[in-house]
C-alpha cells in the first residue's frame, strides 16, 4: 500500500495536506501532530517528511492551497492604475465572503492570532503592497491625508476577521439584534468608505433598518 501511494506523489501530498489541515484547524499548530496527520492521511511520518520539509513548511502549504485564489484576486485589485476609496470596499468584500465561504481558514486566523502557527504565506507582501497604494492613494486626493494607511490596513483586517473570530461573543453580547453577514459586511464597508473618503456618499438604506 504504501508503495503504491509513493507511485502517485500527487495524491499523497493532497491527502497530507487534507489531514494537516484538519489537524491544523482543531489544534492549532503548536498542539497540531505530525503523529496524528500521519495516522489521518494513512502515511508514514517519513513520508510526510519527504513531501515537507518541516512542520511549518507543511503549516505553510496548507494556507496557500486556501489563499492562492485569494490572493491573486487581491493582487489584482492592487494592480489597478485608478485604485479607489471603491476598490478598498471592493476588497473588504471580497475578504469577507472568502471567509464565510472558508470557515476554516478563519480557524486557522484565530489559531495564528492567539500565536499558534506562523504567518500567512505572501500575507506581509499583499500587506505592505497595500500600504504603499494607500500611501499613493493620498499624494492623488484620493484619501484623507491625515490617516495612516497602515492604521487603515489593520481596520481593514479587523473589520473582516473578527466577524468570523468573534462570532460566538458577539452572538452572547447581542443576541437576536445580531445583524446577518450581509447588513454587518455593507455597514463595515460604508464605515470604512466614510473613513477614507472626507465627503462619503450616502447609500441605499440597509435591509431591516427602518
Amino acid at each position: 500500500m504504501e508503495a503504491a501511494r509513493q507511485r502517485n506523489p500527487r495524491s499523497t501530498r493532497d491527502r497530507i495536506l487534507d489531514a494537516a489541515e484538519r489537524a491544523f484547524v482543531a489544534h492549532g499548530f503548536g498542539e497540531a501532530s505530525l503523529r496524528d496527520v500521519a495516522r489521518d492521511a494513512g502515511v508514514t511520518r517519513s513520508l510526510i517528511h519527504h513531501h515537507f520539509r518541516s512542520k511549518d513548511d507543511l503549516w505553510t502549504a496548507v494556507l496557500e492551497q486556501r489563499f492562492a485564489a485569494y490572493f491573486d484576486y487581491q493582487h489584482a485589485v492592487l494592480d489597478r492604475p485608478d485604485l479607489d476609496a471603491d476598490d478598498l470596499a471592493e476588497s473588504l468584500r471580497s475578504m469577507f465572503r472568502f471567509l464565510e465561504g472558508n470557515p476554516e481558514v478563519a480557524r486557522l486566523h484565530g489559531w495564528s492570532n492567539a500565536g499558534s502557527g506562523g504567518g500567512f504565506p505572501d500575507s506581509g507582501a499583499l500587506t505592505a503592497r497595500g500600504v504603499e497604494r494607500l500611501h499613493g492613494m493620498q499624494r492623488e486626493g484620493k484619501l484623507r491625508a491625515d490617516l495612516d494607511p497602515a492604521s487603515v490596513m489593520a481596520a481593514f483586517f479587523a473589520l473582516a476577521e473578527h466577524w468570523f473570530q468573534g462570532r460566538d461573543g458577539l452572538r452572547h453580547r447581542f443576541g437576536d439584534a445580531l445583524p446577518d453577514d450581509s447588513t454587518y459586511l455593507e455597514t463595515a464597508a460604508r464605515l470604512l468608505l466614510g473613513g477614507v473618503r472626507s465627503c462619503p456618499d450616502e447609500g441605499p438604506p440597509l435591509r431591516g433598518s427602518s
